[in-house]
């Protein structure tokens, strides 16, 4: 399957929890799996954050010491 593939199931179910993450990589990556360019409400104050959050907090829980 190719990403885009997956991303259409994943959004039906909660867009706004999907979590990227790069394997094989010696550092954590991650990024939100819900964005896109938000043109139509650019500067409305609409766009929300929650993937974002949860790419971040998913980063921080998983950082090895």
């Amino acid at each position: 399957m190719y990403h885009d593939q997956v991303m259409i199931a994943l959004k039906c179910i909660d867009a706004s929890k999907i979590v990227n993450i790069t394997a094989g990589l010696p550092f954590i990556r991650t990024s939100p799996g819900h964005h896109g360019t938000a043109f139509d409400i650019a500067g409305q104050n609409k766009a929300s954050a929650s993937a974002m959050i949860e790419s971040i907090v998913y980063a921080a829980q998983h950082i090895k010491s």
